[in-house]
């Protein structure tokens, strides 16, 4: 994913790679976002942000990617600086058709009656920015947290 200011040096950096599985993945996330929080001044506005995108993103990619086996891994990216939040989720599974998804989001459709596609929506709203890579395999969200 290209970033805004992708040429900035990052002051926090953190890689996972952990089983799939939902809860084990978001007690490490909420660790790591307590961490990032004190690292670069992180409102508990943008933390209920960030916490609540991250945790459609997993939930994705161990429902769908990872068909909640534990044999399948989730790599989370965790990258900020002063300005911005970088978050990556990828997941080991066959990817999913979303840009018709992003298609109707950007509509304006919000998916509250339908079973699938409320994780991308809560995702577009929150993040400044959302890219999916890799066939739907990896998110990358954009947070701006500047002030």
């Amino acid at each position: 994913m290209e970033v805004a200011g992708s040429s900035v040096d990052w002051i926090f950096y953190r890689k996972l790679i952990l089983p799939a599985s939902f809860h084990t993945i978001m007690k490490e996330v909420e660790n790591v976002l307590r961490e990032l929080q004190s690292e670069v001044e992180l409102s508990e506005y943008h933390f209920g942000r960030l916490y609540i995108a991250i945790a459609e993103a997993v939930n994705n990619a161990c429902r769908h990617g990872s068909c909640n086996t534990m044999e399948r891994h989730v790599k989370l990216l965790i990258k900020a600086n002063r300005d911005s939040v970088l978050i990556e989720v990828e997941d080991e599974g066959e990817g999913f058709d979303y840009e018709a998804v992003l298609k109707e989001v950007k509509k304006g459709i919000e998916p509250l009656d339908k079973p699938e596609g409320r994780g991308v929506y809560l995702m577009y709203k929150l993040s400044d920015v959302l890219n999916f890579e890799m066939g739907g395999r990896k998110v990358c969200m954009e947070f701006f947290i500047g002030q």
